[in-house]
């Protein structure tokens, strides 16, 4: 199946106005029309089995299979109509008066910045990979496809170690970097943050026998910008989990007293 669009349109300032429309879109609908057949569909129980069970299929597909792309437009439009109804549940649920709205709002806006977050943000994340060369700096990096980006920063390699087991196979390994030239080290799963969005990895060396002098070193950068609104919605998520097993347990306890 053909990849269907270039996501990169959707990337920043494209995003964020689409996300706006549509949210102030469906706020007016739930507030002045909420008896639609628009707002009824998306904020009935069938449709959030109905849009969670087409979830979890495209999910299975898209990992198992070759048929879907995240960039093909079924993707686009089954998670765009799970955003959609999560925002008008969670609309409704605002405006209600039902008891335990704190823990509803916190479980179903937590979903919904999450899925926000990784969903729309896609656009805007990016992976790009540089080699260091031993004693040397460069400033630009690749994508996957093979185009290349010019850095903000210089980056060099002053020296890298390598602690190796008996059988000499490598234990743990280490770059000592300058970025700007300021002297900075990585480790495998201990990334530096180039800035608020930017992370540089270690996933690579020139492998050679001990003793020998490691000539250059592998790094990625990843760039993640929506990250902070899913940590958000996902600290929401849980703290909406923690309040819905304390009310549960509550509600047990009192009806054993009687």
């Amino acid at each position: 199946m053909p990849d269907g669009f270039d996501a990169t349109f959707f990337a920043f300032p494209v995003n964020v106005a689409l996300l706006l429309l549509c949210g102030v879109v469906l706020w007016v609908l739930c507030r002045e029309k909420p008896n639609t057949a628009l707002v009824v569909a998306l904020s009935a129980p069938s449709a959030t089995f109905l849009l969670i069970s087409i979830v979890a299929a495209t999910c299975l597909v898209l990992g198992l299979t070759s048929w879907l792309k995240p960039a093909s437009w079924w993707f686009f439009f089954v998670f765009s109509a799970l955003i959609a109804h999560l925002a008008i549940v969670t609309f409704r649920g605002l405006r209600s008066g039902k008891p335990n709205r704190l823990r509803f709002v916190l479980n179903h806006a937590g979903l919904l910045l999450a899925l926000v977050g990784g969903f729309a943000g896609s656009a805007d994340a990016g992976q790009w990979r540089l080699r260091v060369a031993d004693g040397g700096v460069t400033s630009e990096a690749y994508a996957k496809d093979g185009s290349a980006i010019r850095l903000q920063h210089e980056i060099g390699m002053e020296r890298f170690d390598v602690e190796y087991y008996a059988d000499g196979n490598p234990a743990d390994y280490e770059a000592h970097l300058t970025i700007d030239g300021k002297a900075v080290a990585v480790k495998v799963n201990r990334p530096y943050a180039l800035s608020a969005f930017d992370n540089l990895y270690l996933v690579d060396y020139e492998h050679v026998p001990a003793g020998e002098r490691v000539g250059y070193c592998t790094l990625e950068i990843v760039r993640q910008p929506w990250k902070y609104l899913l940590w958000t919605g996902i600290v929401m998520m849980l703290a909406g989990s923690v309040l819905l097993f304390a009310q549960k347990a509550s509600e047990t306890k009192n009806f054993e007293m009687r």
